[in-house]
């Protein structure tokens, strides 16, 4: 947070299936030494200690690289298709796209880094509210024609993830605030990303996830600020 500037309220949004991954790949970087830098550089093909070895393709064709991608895009195109009818559209989505993504290995660090932003606004006076966005098959669920026990199964996923983030955040101070049930209640009239099957919002996204919120924050703020 920038020196010299009050803040009050200190807003984390999360997506827990792409954060998890994010989590485990910056504490990688940090045992290497690494910092932030490092973390948003975009990363290296192949991981070798030569130097220039990661831009050289042959390597990465005997590596197996391109046989890899091809077989992970062609895992997630040919599953079983959901058709998804909204007031908006219809779309396509791969039915293992609503398969519990178990990620263990990323709760760790993201419950380290989580806490630390936490602790940090708090010792500024500022109030940490962590606000879990669903990822896409979070969202979509409630629309999909699944089996029942893939429903289920999914649904306790989402469920059992959003509990484990809240106890997180309270446990370090924070406040959390989960708005999958508004954008779920809202989606089947209105698109809230750049694309069907994207976590990116467009502005009636913004525009909703200010609404949701808002109810939360505004104790916090004074009413000069959020109106």
């Amino acid at each position: 947070m920038k020196r010299g500037l009050k803040h009050k309220a200190v807003i984390v949004l999360i997506i827990p299936t792409y954060d998890l991954e994010k989590a485990t790949y910056y504490e990688r970087i940090t045992k290497s030494s690494g910092d932030y830098r490092d973390f948003l550089r975009p990363a290296p093909v192949l991981n070798y200690d030569i130097s220039g070895v990661d831009r050289l393709w042959t390597l990465s064709i005997l590596n197996g690289i391109p046989t890899k991608v091809a077989h992970k895009i062609g895992t997630y195109f040919n599953a079983s298709a959901v058709q998804i009818t909204f007031d908006w559209s219809a779309i396509s989505v791969p039915e293992n796209a609503f398969s519990p993504k178990d990620r263990p290995i990323g709760w760790g660090p993201f419950a380290k880094t989580i806490t630390q932003i936490i602790n940090e606004a708090r010792e500024q006076g500022a109030v940490p509210f962590v606000v879990l966005y669903p990822g896409v098959a979070a969202r979509l669920a409630p629309y999909a024609n699944l089996s029942t026990s893939i429903a289920t199964t999914f649904e306790n996923y989402v469920n059992t993830e959003s509990k484990r983030v809240s106890k997180i955040v309270k446990n370090a101070g924070g406040r959390f605030i989960n708005v999958t049930n508004t954008f779920r209640q809202h989606s089947k009239t209105t698109d809230f990303t750049q694309s069907s099957l994207n976590l990116h919002l467009n502005q009636a996204g913004v525009d909703l996830l200010y609404e949701a919120i808002l109810p939360e924050l505004g104790p916090e703020l004074d009413k000069d600020v959020i109106q």
